[in-house]
């Protein structure tokens, strides 16, 4: 074999074993870059985590209830047991506790909020909302939904119905309907005692109620002008 020879097959070995190493470094990174995408997807859970679960279930408070709280737990249940760290029985036995805990801290995070003054309507609705949402009722959803919708009615529409009847012409006066809505103002029909107390109902009700009595006296004046000119007439 010449020397020209020897170079040629020197430098097409040392190409193949250069294009194998690379072919080796490749698939080698491939592997390690699938091995740590999967680890990224996998929930962090301690050397123990039924204690970590149960403590974790243990920490929820009115305070702290939420929907991102409920299925961050409920997520690492589902993680435990798809990595074979809890079984079955445990799985559904940690769930059961999550689902008590979580549902009494958050009727009792309702029972605050309708207690409160202001009402938080929004935060009320989402609760209950994402309670249901899990599978959760309870009789006093529709009770506090009730009063809520009520209170709205009296301390919205109400007022509209007021201004409507006292941006009337005297002309046009109406007492049957004066006096029924002066009572509807001051029954307040419907609305559950823990709302009427409600700084925006009491105030609501004692601005309508003055405004309608400060038109019905205006309408007495009125009228009692008209009577004036009759007898001056007569």
């Amino acid at each position: 074999m010449n020397d020209k020879n020897r170079v040629f097959y020197f430098m097409g070995g040392t190409l193949l074993v250069a294009l194998l190493i690379i072919g080796v470094m490749y698939l080698s990174g491939n592997r390690s870059n699938g091995t740590t995408t999967g680890s990224k997807k996998e929930v962090a859970l301690s050397s123990d985590p039924t204690g970590e679960i149960k403590k974790a279930i243990s920490e929820i408070t009115p305070a702290n209830v939420s929907g991102v709280t409920y299925t961050t737990i409920l997520t690492k249940i589902t993680a435990a047991r798809n990595q074979n760290l809890i079984n079955d029985a445990l799985q559904e036995s940690l769930q059961l506790q999550l689902d008590n805990q979580y549902k009494s801290a958050a009727l009792t995070k309702i029972d605050n909020l309708v207690k409160g003054d202001p009402v938080n309507v929004a935060e009320i609705n989402s609760v209950i909302g994402h309670l249901k949402s899990i599978g959760v009722n309870d009789p006093k959803f529709s009770a506090y939904q009730s009063g809520i919708a009520k209170m709205n009615y009296y301390t919205s529409t109400l007022p509209g119905k007021v201004s409507a009847f006292t941006s009337r012409s005297f002309a046009n006066y109406d007492h049957n309907a004066y006096n029924a809505l002066v009572n509807e103002i001051e029954s307040l029909p419907g609305l559950e005692p823990m709302f009427r107390k409600k700084s925006a109902v009491v105030s609501v009700q004692s601005s309508s109620l003055k405004r309608m009595r400060d038109y019905n006296a205006k309408y007495a004046q009125y009228q009692m002008s008209l009577d004036n000119i009759d007898v001056n007439i007569n």
